[in-house]
């Protein structure tokens, strides 16, 4: 269980006195309409792309010493990417594609496809990528004692935010909310998760049980955590060795 008790138990704002509005419901609308801004401006920045295990390919390519920029990009580009950019981000675009094509036919991972119910099971692929994410940055601290993931994520948007001119607008965009609204420190939040998950459904309409997917998460928590740390570490070895 992750710290804080039940799965899904999110706080609700406590009722005042009948027909009083205090400073209390004062906060409490502009609590809302900042979750709600928060909301729309991550919908707004969500990419075209089916996939938003940003943290997860970040880390591994640090690992293997292969672009950042490349790996992070690698959803935005269709197709070969060498008449556009130069050898290293090529390589780092090719890593990315290579790492999904191996998260997805790694056995643990199509098991865990299977936990979804009928309704969901369709887009478990996309809602399992951001569920690896949360619990790489959940046990961060396990996998990498030596580099707090602040750390980490500070090296990244170092390597990567000087060199934005020349990619898609899209991607640019979502740039400047990865880093400034703390994406991947705030994957380790399962409420965080769910509106990941929500944004991503109200953006595409043929993605809308994405939204329903995260009681599914809840439900096989444990199980999930569980298929992580069974493949993950490998990964993390195969990246070092850079046989990913």
């Amino acid at each position: 269980m992750p710290p804080g008790g039940k799965l899904g138990a999110f706080p609700r704002a406590a009722a005042g006195p009948s027909g009083v509005r205090g400073s209390q419901d004062g906060r409490d609308h502009a609590a809302r309409r900042r979750a709600s801004a928060q909301t729309l401006a991550l919908r707004c920045a969500l990419p075209y792309t089916q996939r938003m295990n940003f943290l997860a390919h970040l880390h591994l390519a640090a690992l293997a010493d292969s672009s950042l920029l490349g790996n992070l990009l690698a959803d935005f580009v269709r197709g070969d990417p060498k008449p556009y950019y130069n050898a290293d981000v090529c390589a780092g675009i090719r890593m990315h594609r290579r790492v999904d094509s191996m998260t997805d036919s790694l056995p643990q991972v199509r098991a865990a496809r299977a936990w979804f119910g009928d309704d969901y099971r369709r887009v478990a692929p996309i809602t399992l990528d951001i569920v690896w994410d949360h619990f790489l940055a959940r046990h961060w601290s396990t996998l990498e004692p030596q580099r707090p993931l602040p750390d980490f994520i500070a090296h990244a948007s170092a390597a990567i935010l000087p060199h934005l001119e020349g990619t898609p607008p899209r991607f640019r965009t979502m740039n400047q909310h990865l880093w400034q609204e703390r994406w991947l420190q705030r994957y380790a939040e399962l409420p965080f998760i769910a509106r990941v998950l929500s944004g991503m459904a109200q953006r595409r309409p043929r993605l809308a049980a994405l939204s329903g997917s995260f009681s599914d998460i809840e439900r096989h928590y444990d199980r999930l955590e569980a298929q992580f740390w069974h493949f993950y570490p490998q990964m993390m070895r195969q990246a070092y060795a850079k046989a990913l």
